[in-house]
């Protein structure tokens, strides 16, 4: 079995290199070229039977030359799309052809160029056997990649009948915009180096101070982090008790994306800005829903200051916003850990993204200050440069800072559970 399908994966490819050389091949030009020879035999020799060869020759390349033009008079097409849509989601796009006059239109080939598919489909082909009139055709496509897509040009294309030469048309004013949000990832536990209640069905409460919420102690329960331990108490009473803390109204977390140029790795999907894009959206998420304050910020023509969300209604608003984000700015990290701390006066959680590019000492230093709770998630870069995929994930801590090292292919719904 195993040879069989080496011997077909070698035909597949002889085959598919035959294909890619004639359609390099310029028929038309050869046809050409050998009806100019053929003519310099004819007159060299006299052969009046090549006279009728060249003469069937010229007549083809002039059929072939014409009939794709005359195919494509009068024919137009226009799309129409959902103006947003959710990253993974199917949405309908729908193309709709016409042709002017009574004569019908064959073999025609309608091109699109949808971005936000992946790359073997992002040039789209539609074919229509025969167009005679109006024709809708709605075709479902996969949303694989998050932002703000501009769709087209729709061009039309035909090589009937014969094939021999094709024509192709640009149709003008066939832009389209889609916006596709990012799809938040489903959070079953937030660990993010914090006090978090040990009860599966609380909600997440992030503190922005240190000692000052802590109320006293209890008896150590299962499931209760060592962290939280109590070891004085515990030895006065001769059994494990841990820390207790009281939520306080500045609970609060906050992202800050890394938008500067050159500080994305990997391409598509699988890149260190759309990983950090789908944390951000995943933590927002969560922390609404169980009402905690939740902050963005980056810094770029789109997200150029600190964007607050209180509600869980204002998640749509954080889509938004992260749908439009891009590493175009020219604020380095540090410098954006900065202008978010002279900004920014509650406490609480803070998101970093480190790709290694920057040393984060100093802006670390200076949340710690501040009384902020860093989580670093880390991006191994030189897998996301590679087509390798790794699931795996590192979590360490470093001066009590939680790090989360993330690889390209990683599960990030395991972050998160």
């Amino acid at each position: 079995m195993e040879s069989e399908l080496i011997l077909s994966e070698d035909n597949d490819s002889s085959t598919s290199w035959l294909e890619k050389k004639l359609l390099k091949l310029k028929l038309n030009w050869f046809l050409a070229a050998l009806a100019a020879i053929l003519l310099l035999v004819a007159w060299n020799r006299g052969i009046a039977l090549l006279y009728g060869l060249v003469a069937l020759i010229v007549a083809t390349l002039i059929v072939a030359w014409i009939a794709p033009r005359c195919n494509l008079l009068g024919v137009t097409a226009s799309r129409s799309t959902p103006s947003t849509a959710v990253e993974g989601s199917k949405v309908n796009i729908t193309l709709n052809i016409s042709s002017s006059g009574w004569l019908s239109r064959y073999l025609i080939e309608v091109w699109d160029w949808i971005p936000f598919c992946t790359e073997d489909k992002q040039n789209s082909m539609t074919f229509v056997p025969t167009l005679a009139g109006e024709l809708s055709i709605k075709t479902p496509v996969y949303c694989d990649l998050r932002g703000v897509h501009k769709l087209g040009p729709l061009a039309v294309k035909t090589g009937f009948p014969l094939g021999i030469s094709r024509r192709e048309v640009e149709i003008p004013d066939t832009y389209t915009t889609i916006t596709v949000y990012p799809k938040p990832l489903k959070i079953q536990r937030l660990n993010l180096g914090t006090y978090r209640s040990n009860q599966a069905d609380q909600a997440y409460v992030q503190h922005s101070k240190g000692h000052d919420e802590f109320s006293g102690v209890r008896e150590y329960r299962h499931g209760d982090s060592m962290r939280h331990i109590h070891w004085r108490a515990s030895a006065k009473r001769n059994e494990l008790v841990v820390r207790e803390f009281h939520p306080l109204t500045t609970s609060h977390m906050s992202v800050l994306l890394d938008l500067h140029r050159g500080s994305e790795f990997g391409s598509g999907k699988h890149s260190t800005l759309e990983y950090a894009v789908k944390i951000a959206a995943s933590l927002g998420d969560y922390a609404l829903r169980h009402g905690t304050p939740f902050s963005l910020y980056g810094d770029n023509q789109h997200l150029h200051a600190i964007q607050k969300y209180l509600q869980p209604s204002q998640l749509h608003d954080l889509l938004d916003s992260l749908a439009w984000v891009q590493a175009n700015s020219d604020c380095d990290y540090p410098q954006l850990i900065r202008q978010f701390v002279a900004q920014q006066s509650t406490g609480g959680s803070v998101i970093l993204f480190d790709n290694g590019q920057v040393d984060l000492f100093d802006s670390l230093n200076l949340l710690l200050a501040k009384h902020y709770q860093p989580v670093i998630y880390r991006f191994d870069v030189p897998t996301f440069e590679t087509k390798r995929f790794q699931t795996a994930f590192v979590h360490t801590n470093e001066r009590n800072i939680p790090v989360f090292t993330l690889q390209r292919g990683t599960d990030l719904e395991r972050l998160f559970q």
